[in-house]
């Protein structure tokens, strides 16, 4: 979402323009949902005050404009994720900018797609190599055992509210609980972020 800074130049106060990309990075990295929507609600108003309206408008009009686009970016709905989708992006870019096109900007078109469809082959083949025989070295492994074990550690301090809803205490803040309810059952194929010792992958639960 900091791709928002390049609506920098629709800011016109440097003060503000200064200050901007910390106080998004402060939005961004909200784990709470009320706090998040209290610290967007309180810059939102800081812009307003400051006369900020053409960035106002490009952050509500892009980043803002409704709550399933927030979810994509914001840390307080991805909280269970275990991955940092923007790392992994930002990781391909550096791969597509500086080994596959060596830092050359000016190619052509048709260019760019064939090193693009040899890039995501790559990438295929190295997804399926990693699912064939997986790497107990590989970060993503290690968030998933890491994860399970703190899990286990909440065992007694999740309690059944409904039908696949249930209530589950924090395991850093005891006043703080969190809402997880069962999704359907992804793709039995499916290995991101997936578990092996409880055979399950991350999309099925979700926690508010």
């Amino acid at each position: 979402m900091l791709v928002a800074c390049q609506g920098k130049s629709k800011i016109k106060n440097p003060d503000v323009k200064r200050n901007m990309k910390m106080k998004l990075r402060t939005i961004i990295t909200e784990t709470d949902v009320i706090q998040f929507a209290e610290k967007t609600e309180e810059y939102f108003e800081h812009l307003r005050v400051e006369g900020e309206t053409d960035f106002l408008k490009y952050l509500q009009n892009y980043y803002f404009q409704n709550e399933e686009r927030i979810m994509m970016w914001a840390h307080c709905y991805r909280i269970n994720a275990g991955i940092n989708t923007n790392m992994a992006l930002e990781s391909l870019n550096r791969v597509l900018k500086y080994d596959t096109l060596s830092g050359n900007c000016n190619i052509r078109i048709e260019k760019l797609l064939d090193m693009l469809e040899e890039l995501v082959a790559d990438k295929m083949w190295k997804i399926i190599v990693d699912t064939e025989r997986p790497n107990a070295n590989n970060y993503h492994h290690k968030v998933i055992v890491e994860a399970h074990k703190k899990a286990e550690q909440l065992m007694g301090h999740v309690q059944m509210i409904g039908c696949g809803k249930f209530e589950v205490q924090s395991g850093s803040e005891n006043e703080k609980y969190y809402h997880v309810v069962s999704n359907e059952i992804c793709d039995e194929l499916c290995r991101l972020g997936y578990c092996n010792i409880c055979k399950i992958c991350l999309h099925v639960l979700s926690s508010t």
